[in-house]
């Protein structure tokens, strides 16, 4: 007997808790249309506490890639999935994402019943003490979502140096 299937459930019930927990933070965290105008007025100096949480997940394989980006004290995230930013790259990122108006994105159920072999992306982003996130499945309903938020990470590692 193989310990293939029982590695592949492990990994996938890892994945549906990670998500469910992702859900849940975002329903217990309201929106705010603040961060995506408030903080692009500062000085690119000033620094501007910023953190990014990037998540990949699902697929046949049951894959979890995450990349957090942040600035210098703005979590206790380490590691080497872990960018820290400095605050002209900050600035940069947020005035994107207000650009991009992040803020009023939807996000869509990860629940049970919502796993199947398609990924999942979620991008969580807190600046100072706002938060939003967006949860998108891949998918037919989703395609133009998917699209818009890895064009908008892509632009972020940009940014980065990444």
């Amino acid at each position: 007997m193989t310990k293939t299937p029982f590695i592949f459930v492990l990994i996938m019930a890892t994945a549906v808790a990670l998500s469910a927990l992702v859900a849940q933070e975002r329903k217990s965290t309201p929106p705010s249309a603040a961060p995506a105008t408030a903080p692009s007025t500062a000085p690119a100096t000033q620094p501007t506490s910023l953190h990014i949480v990037f998540m990949k997940t699902g697929g046949f394989a049951g894959v979890h890639q995450i990349q957090i980006f942040q600035t210098a004290g703005a979590s206790d995230d380490h590691g080497p999935e872990v960018t820290t930013l400095s605050p002209q790259q900050a600035s940069q990122i947020i005035d994107l994402l207000a650009r991009e108006k992040f803020t009023t994105w939807p996000t869509h159920d990860s629940g049970s019943g919502t796993w199947n072999d398609n990924f999942h992306y979620d991008l969580d982003v807190t600046i100072g003490k706002e938060s939003h996130g967006a949860h998108v499945p891949e998918g037919d309903k989703t395609r133009s979502e998917v699209e818009r938020l890895l064009r908008v990470v892509e632009q972020i590692r940009k940014i980065a140096g990444k």
